[in-house]
């Protein structure tokens, strides 16, 4: 509930959700959330079982009329239970199948949204693909969703103000340093319509100004840490 507040919709709109699970308790409750408070939700559900299933006997199709409501929407919200992943046991010869889902997909929840919001839920799946155990990712996960939304914003303005002047970014590693330069390039705030958890200042650097190295002691590629 706290998280829905935070998207701050002051009047009824319609809202498309992608559902990545087969678990519908969180989605029912997000959607009983926001029809209370009179919006309008077309729902699209992934569930690996009947995308295995469709993909085998060859009737992975969208609800057309379903696929028009959300390509019409303003907002949309991309909830994840599990990171996007193939069916256990798919046949790779249908992997153009699902890619023409996907594509389908992925075109009418982008199209045209003022808002495009993704929503990583505390589940196990998502802590192992976060490297973090389930229990910390849990408590952690609750603790950001907790925040005041209102004061989060504000704190972010104030940051962003602070920062909206700077053109240089140095960033420090025992006796390395590494530098980049901003440019007129802009500060972005997501304060709850961007990624759930959220709160966090972004900007791109410039690409090539990057002078300089820093220390970095484990990367993890492929699984080896090197």
């Amino acid at each position: 509930n706290n998280v829905i507040s935070g998207f701050n919709f002051t009047k009824p709109i319609k809202i498309a959700i992608n559902y990545w699970g087969e678990d519908t308790t969180y989605l029912n409750l997000i959607v009983e959330k926001l029809e209370s408070e009179n919006h309008t939700v077309y729902i699209n559900q992934v569930q690996l079982s009947k995308i295995l299933n469709d993909v085998l006997n060859d009737t992975l199709r969208h609800d057309k009329v379903l696929l028009s409501n959300i390509h019409s929407t303003a907002y949309a919200l991309d909830v994840f239970t599990h990171p996007p992943m193939l069916p256990s046991g798919f046949p790779m010869e249908k992997i153009k199948d699902f890619q023409t889902y996907l594509n389908d997909l992925f075109e009418a929840m982008g199209n045209e949204k003022k808002f495009f919001i993704q929503w990583r839920l505390p589940t196990k799946e998502n802590a192992i693909k976060a490297h973090v155990d389930p229990d910390l990712f849990t408590e952690s996960y609750i603790s950001a969703c907790l925040v005041d939304y209102e004061t989060l914003k504000k704190n972010a303005a104030l940051l962003r103000h602070k920062l909206k002047n700077k053109s240089k970014v140095t960033i420090h590693t025992e006796d390395h340093k590494l530098t980049f330069n901003l440019g007129d390039r802009v500060w972005e705030a997501d304060v709850g319509l961007g990624d759930i958890p959220c709160g966090e200042l972004a900007i791109a650097p410039i690409e090539e100004s990057a002078q300089g190295s820093l220390i970095i002691k484990n990367t993890k590629i492929d699984n080896n840490i090197i």
